[in-house]
């Protein structure tokens, strides 16, 4: 599975953990890390579903802090993924296996390919199936200036698809993409977005070639400067009037509070989601549904400093658990936990506060993971 580096209109990645040189704690590791090779500590999540334990995942690093090993059990000790990860001398990944007991390819082999820039410009994945193997790369084109040129997708060694990035300037500025889906020259379809001032999204729109549709995203800003948004209109068939509504309400301290949701477009409101911050950080979700009769879901978030604890989601009206996760860390630095699998990276969507990658600096991903 590979994740593209254009992310359109895409979940919002939180950067909740930073990277620093590792240790082992005080306390008990939360698993013997010197089963893998390299390792010198490991974290831990404990994923729970109605209050039992479902999977736990353990992440095993080395001195560099870089994920070494990932692997999820179930509560009786099944091992049902598993992932390992090489790096080179300069500490960039290079290679990943996955072994998959829950899905259709239960062996995946991946490599990253860098230039002297930095830049990642191919990748390959051979996945095993019991039908037989497939093998797919990508290759990624840069201009002078390091911006995205180019990036072209071969299946079992035929180019099957290539997407091109063109950048138009003026005010708004435009970052385009245009999506050839069979490799043949001709796109089908194009991606554009427009950034006020060279860095906030006011608008995003898929544009089909043979003229059938035009979706559209327009976002409303009541600080343009500080990028604090405060609408959003999803038009899927370009007839100008929004079928999705999204309106965002900002706290004194420039942290979004509330964000309502009008899924039909007719100016009733179906949905809200409201946040509570202490210390900058956000320690309850209330996410009110009432499209679908009354429901009430809250997620508590519990922290030690900048480290999270715990986070719950239950049924408001019952009270009854529905998804908690507990974090536990035989490391003393914080260090990324961000294999990008559900449900043990699930608890990100509760710590969301905005639905959507707004900042041109953030529209690409810097490294096209895989999994």
């Amino acid at each position: 599975m590979l994740f593209p580096r254009f992310c359109f209109l895409v979940l919002l990645s939180l950067a909740l953990f930073g990277c620093g040189g590792p240790a082992a704690a005080d306390s008990l590791p939360v698993e013997d890390e010197s089963a893998v090779p390299g390792a010198v500590c490991t974290n831990r999540i404990d994923y729970h579903l109605d209050d039992e334990l479902h999977l736990a995942a353990v992440y095993h690093y080395d001195e560099a802090g870089r994920i070494l090993q990932y692997v999820e059990r179930t509560a009786e000790g099944k091992q049902v993924f598993l992932v390992k990860r090489g790096y080179d001398a300069e500490g960039r990944r290079v290679t990943q296996t996955v072994e998959d007991g829950r899905f259709g390819s239960p062996h995946r082999e991946m490599t990253w390919e860098w230039d002297d820039e930095e830049h990642v410009v191919r990748t390959t994945y051979l996945a095993s199936k019991p039908e037989g193997d497939t093998y797919s790369e990508s290759r990624f084109f840069f201009d002078a200036a390091g911006k995205p040129e180019r990036d072209e997708f071969w299946n079992d060694g035929v180019l099957s698809s290539v997407t091109r990035y063109r950048h138009l300037g003026g005010e708004p500025f435009v970052l385009e993409a245009g999506r050839d889906v069979d490799g043949d020259g001709t796109e089908e379809y194009v991606f554009r977005r427009f950034y006020a001032a060279s860095q906030w999204l006011v608008k995003a729109e898929t544009v089909y070639m043979n003229g059938e549709q035009i979706v559209t995203d327009d976002f409303f800003y009541e600080d343009l400067a500080a990028g604090r948004v405060s609408r959003g209109e999803f038009n899927s068939d370009g007839d100008g009037q929004p079928d999705y509504v999204y309106h965002f309400r900002w706290n004194e301290s420039g942290l979004i509070e509330r964000v309502e949701y009008d899924t039909k477009g007719d100016g009733v409101l179906d949905q809200s989601i409201d946040f509570a911050y202490e210390a900058g950080r956000i320690v309850l979700r209330t996410w009110d549904v009432f499209d679908q009769g009354t429901q009430k879901f809250i997620t508590d978030v519990a922290w030690s400093g900048s480290r999270l604890d715990r986070v719950a989601r239950r049924d408001a009206l019952t009270g009854q658990a529905i998804e908690t996760w507990i974090f536990t860390r035989g490391c003393t630095e914080d260090l990324p936990m961000d294999v990008p699998i559900a449900p043990i990276q699930g608890f990100r969507y509760e710590l969301q506060t905005n639905p959507f990658i707004l900042h041109f600096e953030d529209r690409f991903s810097d490294f096209p993971e895989m999994l």
